[in-house]
């Protein structure tokens, strides 16, 4: 039995045999098979790798905007890493030679634009002391106008100051002359002086005029001299109203002894202007009253009263009228 059985199994082990050898084949070729499988595998993962890292590295160019650097460390490859680690020496010497391209560019750039800032900011200086010189040449020309102002008004007031004054003395002279009267005729003789000339006077218009005066009534008589070939005698009253009746009698005897109110130097020369507008038959009439004189236009016109210059310039400027030479 045993020995039957150990045949059987020997031939049973014979006929497997070849079936062992197929295994083992097929083994070999599965295991062929997968080390190819494997080879293709890490070749793709390679380039995958690779594929990946050339999106990456461009990607960080245009994000970083500079030359991306490789971990070394990461790589399993010594060759590999040492072409990586040449390559980021690389990277890294470009990227400090472009920032330093980057920072000369810049210094360019400000040299040139900066002396264009500065001719902006002289010309605008320029405009603004160009506005500065044109202020202060209207303020110049101002402070000139009003410098010829301040002078033509200054010289204006010091004119109406020295009217008013010498109007003022000649108010003051005229008062004192209020009861005076100048007497003149062709019939006071050549011979009469300063110590006959009350007696000779008083004759006079004893004889011509009809009035009989007293020498009590005089405050004093003077000698004047001569006037249009004639003497001149000052007779100064008492009172204002013996004064007047001289000169009512005077003016209703209408003789050739003239008795007029004694005025000052700068009344009579304006009734000398105004009597040559009268012979020129430029007014109606002209005549003294109580030192004032008084002239008319036209018979029935309005009456002035001058005893300034002003009030004269007053009466031609109103009467249209200007003075003759």
């Amino acid at each position: 039995m045993d020995k039957g059985q150990n045949n059987k199994r020997r031939s049973s082990n014979q006929l497997r045999t070849p079936n062992i050898k197929g295994e083992s084949s097929n083994k070999t070729r599965k295991t062929c098979g997968t080390a190819s499988q494997d080879t293709t595998l890490i070749t793709h993962r390679h380039h995958h790798n690779t594929r990946q890292t050339t999106t990456n590295m461009a990607t960080a160019t245009v994000q970083d905007n500079s030359f991306p650097v490789f971990d070394v460390k990461k790589i399993t490859d010594p060759e590999i890493a040492k072409l990586l680690m040449i390559q980021n020496q690389t990277i890294t010497k470009l990227t400090q030679e472009m920032q330093e391209l980057k920072a000369s560019n810049a210094d360019y750039l400000n040299k040139i634009t900066a002396p264009e800032h500065k001719l902006d900011t002289l010309e605008q200086q320029s405009n603004t002391h160009t506005q500065s010189l044109d202020t202060i040449n209207t303020l110049k020309d101002q402070v000139t106008l009003l410098t010829t102002n301040i002078t033509e008004e200054r010289s204006r007031v010091d004119q109406q100051l020295a009217n008013v004054i010498t109007n003022f003395q000649d108010h003051n002279d005229q008062q004192q002359l209020s009861d005076a009267v100048v007497v003149n005729s062709k019939h006071l003789p050549p011979t009469v002086t300063q110590e006959t000339c009350m007696e000779t006077t008083l004759q006079l218009i004893k004889d011509h005029l009809h009035l009989n005066i007293r020498s009590d009534e005089l405050k004093d008589c003077k000698l004047m001299g001569y006037h249009a070939g004639k003497k001149t005698v000052l007779l100064k009253f008492q009172t204002s109203l013996q004064r007047n009746n001289l000169l009512k009698t005077s003016i209703s005897m209408k003789t050739d002894v003239y008795v007029n109110e004694c005025l000052t130097k700068t009344r009579q020369n304006l009734l000398y202007r105004l009597r040559k507008l009268r012979y020129a038959q430029k007014i109606h009439q002209c005549f003294v009253r109580d030192g004032k004189i008084a002239v008319r236009k036209q018979p029935t016109g309005k009456r002035y009263f001058i005893s300034t210059e002003h009030d004269l310039k007053t009466f031609l400027s109103e009467a249209g009228l200007t003075e003759s030479e």
